[in-house]
């Protein structure tokens, strides 16, 4: 995990805990991670857009123009444009941030394309092999294999599948940030690619890794 940017704060990544009755969630895990430590509102509400830059940047060292981008999408999602706020749960949304081809949910036309669906996941985590680590062609192989076969499902179902340029652009972007957020150069550790999807996305567990 890359220490915070010079003259930011240290933040306690220990403060953990689980969203609890009335709290709420985005589709996104890392995004998910930050509310269950306390790094944004515990609850997921009442978010506004400085808040989230501030705390995507200071936390897992995002450039600040990439934080704006899920920050102003965030405060776009909220039905009621008058508070200039948002709730993680309000980008869960079809195609917003969350869309066909993800790797740890599943597609909406099948079921919940919000809550961690553990078999898809796996799926993903074996398509590695026997490997402790990523890399930038192994990563591609395992979201190709993701692209593939959601769309055969999606034909053999009769269901629509939307899969365009934007689709296209935010799956290989989100394989891009895991790799850059645990690893450098594709390389990432697979266990900690594990500990951020499938593990309630409790960032404290991988800097007792590191």
């Amino acid at each position: 995990m890359a220490a915070p940017p010079e003259g930011h704060p240290e933040i306690d990544y220990t403060k953990w805990s689980p969203p609890g009755p009335g709290d709420v969630r985005s589709p996104c895990p890392a995004i998910n991670a930050l509310a269950n430590h306390g790094i944004l509102p515990h609850n997921g509400k009442g978010i506004t857009k400085d808040m989230a830059i501030k705390a995507i940047c200071q936390s897992i060292n995002f450039n600040p123009t990439l934080a704006s981008v899920f920050a102003t999408g965030g405060v776009a999602a909220n039905p009621d444009h008058s508070t200039h706020t948002f709730d993680l749960n309000h980008v869960n949304k079809h195609n917003w941030i969350e869309h066909d081809v993800s790797l740890s949910r599943q597609d909406i036309a099948f079921g919940s394309n919000s809550e961690f669906n553990k078999e898809k996941f796996e799926t993903f985590i074996k398509g590695f092999g026997d490997v402790e680590a990523t890399t930038f062609e192994s990563a591609s192989k395992v979201r190709y294999e993701r692209v593939r076969e959601s769309k055969e499902q999606h034909e053999q179902e009769g269901k629509e599948w939307t899969y365009g340029v934007k689709e296209v652009t935010m799956s290989y972007g989100e394989t891009a940030l895991y790799l850059n957020l645990l690893g450098h150069d594709g390389v990432a550790p697979l266990e900690w690619v594990r500990v951020l999807f499938g593990m309630l996305f409790r960032l404290s567990s991988l800097l007792r890794m590191s």
